[in-house]
């Protein structure tokens, strides 16, 4: 998906409706700086607003993603393209998440080994027993928030894959949270063919 062509396209059918971008704005509560992000091609509208959108601007959203009006004979091919587009933007977004997790991962746990470092060389070499453990207690609660945020990224990026179907599905946070891992790798129960088993962590 071209943003610009789309946001030039919104553009253009704002004005045949006679909107003004603050008008157009006030119909869906939102700033007319915000659907001026939308005509330069910065962002796209919101998902939760979308179909309206369209409606107020009287095109379809296979036309909106296009960022064109379709003939009723390239309708089918257009809306294939833009799932394809879709599908990639998603899909490069879950990698993004998969590797700020990992990063997110490795920074959690060697800050948590130098404030436990520090806690300890401050108890036992400085002598400072209260301020030593109010560092590694500070830790400890540092790591388990830490643990949570993680595990709420890993939750909603790509996929988990079963290693003997191959059916890919998406798990809830708790259930992400419950399971036993090995890395990415959580140990679940299928929902389709309801074998338990390590499902690897997978993003297309």
């Amino acid at each position: 998906m071209d943003q610009k062509q789309i946001g030039k396209f919104i553009s253009d059918c704002r004005k045949e409706k006679g909107f003004t971008q603050a008008e157009f704005a006030e119909k869906f509560g939102i700033t007319d700086r915000a659907v001026s992000k939308w005509e330069t091609g910065k962002t796209l509208p919101d998902y939760s607003i979308i179909r309206e959108v369209c409606e107020t601007l009287g095109v379809t959203m296979n036309e909106l993603l296009s960022g064109e009006k379709i003939k009723k004979e390239d309708a089918l091919v257009k809306a294939e393209e833009n799932l394809e587009k879709m599908a990639k933007i998603i899909t490069e977004k879950d990698k993004l998440m998969i590797s700020a997790y990992k990063w997110f991962c490795a920074f959690g746990l060697i800050l948590y080994i130098a404030l436990i470092c520090c806690g300890v060389y401050i108890e036992n070499i400085v002598k400072h027993p209260w301020l030593g453990k109010a560092i590694i207690g500070f830790a400890i609660i540092l790591v388990i928030i830490m643990a949570f945020a993680g595990i709420y990224i890993e939750s909603k990026a790509g996929y988990y894959q079963c290693s003997d179907c191959g059916h890919k599905h998406k798990v809830s946070y708790w259930k992400v949270f419950f399971a036993p891992h090995i890395g990415l790798a959580r140990r679940l129960t299928c929902p389709k063919c309801g074998k338990k088993n390590y499902h690897k962590k997978v993003t297309d």
